[in-house]
């Protein structure tokens, strides 16, 4: 390993120092990060996580400098931005001990305009408390909160857009480029973050709300298993007619996923019965809730909802039969596929929560 460039910075409080090196079979750079009220100089820093390129990938890229340094340097920045995403967001603990690989063709997170909107407008409500004085005045991280939040810096972008012009937020400088836009908050910006934390969300955006931690957390653990998700959710709200089989298939992955899901390790840690065969979703799940959660109204209530998703299952092609509306089949099977969907993302969801991952 060879260490080939460092750099330090300060953004709203927290110190971070990233360090860029090569190794034979990729470049990565190291993220340390200190929190307010922590001294660099005496204190060790409470956050670290990984930015990686694999060689290969670089090598096959266009994307990427050919030259070993050029590229950690790029990595460096990348990470950079991460980091002061994560602080915008409130989210620094997330990333800690985690490892970011670069990948060929990203699989951004599909989000609303209103959850994205409220994400944007809670980091300029949390910088404002993080400095009073500053009136909210920060170096907006755009590209930072897109690889926080996985979503495409154009869609961070034009959220900025938007509120701008909708008198929300204002420039305080003029050098705005990606990853670096002045703005501040007006009143109404921070009076509509303040609405956004009340429990009136409206439906939409408390369902996203839900699958936006779901990801977030289960990522911590398995990141394969969210890209998976997220592919079984674009396959689902894609325009275009789902047939029968395309159900049937759709049902299968969700009893797949939630195989893998409770396969993972730290699902079983402090689980000392003998795990059941893989196959056997309902079982396993039996055991981890014995072992891993105390309440028996939480346990009744997970075992309910794996009870009804489990029920479909086993004779879907039957109820889809059965219940298929003559008129509009085609609504009908993408009715069924999402409340597969929901479910199988509740059901992760709740013993993502209960579990404490």
């Amino acid at each position: 390993m060879a260490r080939v460039g460092e750099l330090e910075h300060e953004y709203l409080g927290y110190s971070i120092e990233v360090v860029g090196f090569t190794e034979v079979r990729r470049l990565a750079a190291r993220v340390d990060i200190w929190l307010p009220a922590t001294n660099k100089e005496y204190d060790d820093p409470q956050v670290f996580f990984i930015e990686q390129l694999s060689a290969t990938l670089k090598r096959r890229s266009r994307d990427w400098p050919d030259d070993n340094v050029e590229a950690v340097q790029r990595l460096m920045e990348r990470a950079l931005h991460r980091a002061r995403g994560a602080i915008l967001l409130g989210g620094v603990a997330d990333v800690d001990g985690q490892h970011f690989p670069v990948t060929p063709e990203p699989q951004f997170a599909e989000r609303s305009d209103g959850y994205l909107r409220g994400v944007v407008l809670n980091c300029f409500k949390r910088a404002f408390e993080q400095n009073p004085d500053s009136r909210g005045r920060i170096e907006f991280d755009d590209l930072g909160v897109s690889l926080a939040e996985n979503v495409d810096p154009k869609r961070v972008h034009y959220i900025l857009g938007r509120l701008e012009v909708g008198g929300l937020i204002e420039s305080w400088a003029d050098q705005h480029e990606l990853g670096s836009r002045f703005f501040m908050p007006t009143d109404r910006a921070l009076a509509e973050a303040d609405r956004l934390g009340l429990p009136d969300l409206a439906p939409g955006l408390l369902v996203e709300e839900t699958v936006s931690e779901i990801e977030r957390r289960l990522g911590r653990h398995a990141p394969d298993l969210v890209r998976r998700f997220q592919e079984l959710f674009l396959k689902v709200v894609e325009p275009g007619q789902l047939t029968h089989l395309d159900v049937g298939e759709i049902a299968q992955t969700c009893d797949l996923l939630l195989q893998e899901f409770l396969d993972l390790p730290v699902v079983w840690e402090g689980v000392t019965e003998e795990r059941p065969p893989r196959d056997k979703t309902k079982d396993r799940l039996s055991v981890i809730l014995r072992a891993r959660v105390s309440s028996e109204t939480e346990e009744a209530l997970i075992t309910g909802l794996g009870d009804y998703l489990f029920g479909w299952f086993g004779p879907l092609d039957k109820f889809v039969n059965k219940y298929r509306h003559p008129l509009n089949s085609e609504m009908s099977q993408r009715l069924h596929a999402k409340r597969l969907v929901v479910y199988t993302y509740l059901l992760v969801g709740d013993l993502v929560e209960l579990l404490d991952l």
